[in-house]
This record gives C-alpha cells, structure tokens and sequence, in this order.
C-alpha cells in the first residue's frame, strides 16, 4: 500500500507561501486570475488579524478552551503512554461530513494510517471527543488508555462534560511480512 501526502511548502522563516500549489487547488489559472500578495505582505496581514481579534470575547472563548483541552490532554497521555508518545504515529483529526457518511471514507483513511504504522512497526495514538465512536476505532484495533472530561470547570458550560478518550493502537505485523 502506498500512502503519498503533499503538504504545501510554507516556510515561515523566508515567507514562502507555495503559489502554485494553492493556485492548482483553488482551481485558478496564475496569471489572469491571481493577483498574489507579495510574501512580506502576507505575513503582516496574518499578524494584523490576529492582533485585530486579540481580545475578541469569542476568541478567549476558544483559547480558553483549547489551553483546557491541551493542558488535560497532555496529562492523561503523560500518564498513560509517557515518553513513548513522542514515537508514536498520532492521528490528529479523521471526521467525515454526515452526508458522507457510511462510504468507507474515514475507513480507508484510517487504514491507510495503521498499515503505515504497521510497516514502520509504530503504535499510533487519537483523542476521540465522541463515545459513540469507540466502536469503530475498536474495530481497527485502537483501545481506550484513559478519559479527560471537557466543560466541567467551565461555567458557561450548561451541558455534560464531554468525554475525551486517548486511544492506542499497537503494531500490527509488518505489511508484506
């Protein structure tokens, strides 16, 4: 199985931004219908919005509750894998849009992952926010290490704590062994 993934080259210390990766993605043809801002430009734009929002009430909202979710995250995966963390494949974010659903989609991705893992004899660990896909993720051989809760100190929170689960896969045999 071959997995190829392209990441656009952003070189932050230079400002790189890879024209023509996004003009390719955005469908558009470079010369007539791009007019790219010079890099400079680019990146005093993107420090001018952040600071514009900087103390946008939603915004602390969001920090906020990401700094809870990384602070309690960082603990539980302290605790329950240590320091082999660092070696092991992580799989940030797999959802698939509700009218998508039911296609294989997060499947196939999911696959892909775990028989990379698998070559290169990694564990792969996730943080899954949603219980009822425990079952899925037990059926590619992932298992619950432990649970954070989210919402419980936060006061304007009025529903239950959402239930965070870390979840590790070890290795399987090695694809084509």
């Amino acid at each position: 199985m071959e997995l190829s993934i392209y990441r656009p080259t952003v070189n932050i210390a230079r400002g790189h931004i890879d024209k023509e990766y996004w003009t390719k993605l955005a469908g558009l043809e470079e010369d007539n219908d791009v007019r790219w801002l010079k890099d400079r430009d680019i990146w005093i734009t993107a420090r001018n919005w952040e600071a514009a929002f900087a103390d946008d009430p939603l915004e602390r909202y969001l920090r906020e509750r990401e700094e809870e979710f990384q602070s309690k995250l960082g603990k539980i995966v302290s605790e329950k894998i240590g320091e082999r963390a660092k070696d092991m494949i992580y799989v940030d974010l797999i959802f698939t849009a509700p009218g998508s659903q039911g296609h294989g989609y997060a499947s196939a991705l999911l696959d892909t992952i775990t028989a990379l893992a698998d070559t290169l004899g990694q564990a792969c660990w996730l943080a899954s926010s949603n219980v009822l896909n425990e079952p899925f993720y037990n059926s590619r051989a992932f298992n619950s290490v432990g649970e954070l809760l989210l919402g419980e100190d936060n006061p304007n929170w009025h529903e239950k704590p959402t239930i965070v689960q870390v979840m590790v896969r070890e290795p399987g045999p090695r694809t084509g062994d």
